[in-house]
């Protein structure tokens, strides 16, 4: 069986949507299986596409200015999808959050989607992607702002007809499911992406430390910003680790306040430390899953997080962490004050972490696949 694995883009981010795809590449019934992708940076995703044949689309042949500003893209994104040739091959999966879903599916072939997210920006998100900083000014230039609000009304068009070719849609988490519902009237098998707990496990030879953690990517969807107001006015002190667009305007924010470092590059084994040592995790933003905050558990680290989306699936009030039911500092800090007043164990959080490994996710997909005609 000839197999084609699609991915949105191989470029700028290289976040948990990366991370399921390396899962899923090195599943052994997809070791032989093609890559395709929109736009793909082989340097920095060497790890990922090893032996594996990569395409790439016409995007890729655009200037590095525009191919690493995902919005400039836009206006040619549906003509590049449309454009991936997959004749010859029986099975394409897709690994999506966005628009390759949406791919032409050649005659007698079958397509199954992993979708991690009907893509925000045209969906139930649009009004503030329109109006936000994402456009950088070009809501002041009339013209320019409707022709963007037009864009995303035939991408809106376009990605729920065009998910009518999938056969089969898999996707990260019930809250993810619920949106595939909502906007596609289809159903999603839900495989919970996975992490090497043992990799995190607690060390009973390290004491807590008396800082909180941040491990994400910095952009501003991620809310970061709240959390730097809330631990400015609280005084307790806070490590962001992670690097991304909005690093020098977060960095610009914390400016002056001696208890918020950041450590932006840390290797595998410094991440690991800061999880064990960290009295918590903090979260501020609605994910559609979250492998940190798992990540947090297993090393016998409690979350605080904004309550909503993958993370009401996975934090259990009281048990493996706090939630703040509103984005705002204000909301954060009476979460902070709330986990003052509880304990948790170590080895109960490390526990939960376990019912999401990378071998489960692995043998679930590989389970998903074998109505396809794939078997390990």
């Amino acid at each position: 069986m000839k197999v084609a694995i699609v991915h949105d883009w191989l470029n700028t981010k290289d976040g948990g949507a990366e991370q399921v795809l390396r899962d899923i590449l090195s599943l052994p019934t997809l070791r032989d299986a093609d890559l395709f992708t929109l736009v793909c940076d082989r340097r920095r995703f060497a790890d990922l596409v090893g032996e594996h044949h990569i395409t790439t689309s016409f995007l890729q042949r655009f200037p590095a200015f525009i191919r690493h500003r995902p919005r400039f893209l836009l206006p040619f994104i549906r003509r590049a999808v449309k454009r991936l040739d997959l004749a010859g091959y029986d099975l394409i999966i897709s690994s999506s959050g966005s628009w390759v879903k949406n791919l032409t599916v050649p005659d007698g072939a079958r397509h199954i989607c992993y979708c991690y997210t009907p893509a925000r920006m045209i969906w139930d998100e649009w009004p503030r992607y329109v109006d936000g900083d994402n456009i950088r000014g070009m809501r002041f230039v009339p013209f320019l702002h409707l022709w963007l609000i037009w864009l995303c009304g035939q991408l809106r068009q376009w990605d729920y007809y065009g998910s009518d070719g999938v056969e089969k849609f898999l996707t990260s988490s019930h809250y993810v499911a619920g949106r595939i519902e909502k906007f596609y009237h289809r159903d999603g098998l839900v495989i919970h992406p996975g992490i090497e707990v043992a990799q995190f496990t607690p060390n009973r030879e390290v004491a807590k430390s008396d800082y909180f953690v941040v491990v994400s990517t910095l952009a501003r969807y991620k809310n970061i910003d709240l959390i730097i107001e809330a631990f400015r006015q609280s005084g307790h002190r806070l490590i962001i680790t992670g690097d991304g667009a909005d690093r020098n305007r977060l960095e610009g924010l914390a400016s002056g306040a001696d208890n918020i470092e950041f450590r932006c590059f840390v290797d595998d084994a410094t991440k690991v430390d800061l999880l064990q040592r960290a009295r918590a995790f903090i979260m501020a933003n609605v994910e559609d899953f979250g492998i940190a905050p798992i990540e947090a558990l297993a090393a016998g680290t409690p979350v605080i997080g904004l309550r909503g989306g993958g993370l009401s699936e996975t934090i259990e009030a009281g048990e493996t962490g706090v939630f703040f039911d509103q984005p705002t500092a204000e909301s954060l800090r009476n979460a902070l004050n709330d986990f003052e007043q509880m304990n948790f164990r170590p080895a109960v959080l490390h526990k939960a972490a376990q019912a999401y490994t990378k071998a489960r996710f692995r043998q679930q997909f590989s389970d998903a696949l074998e109505d396809y005609g794939l078997k390990d």
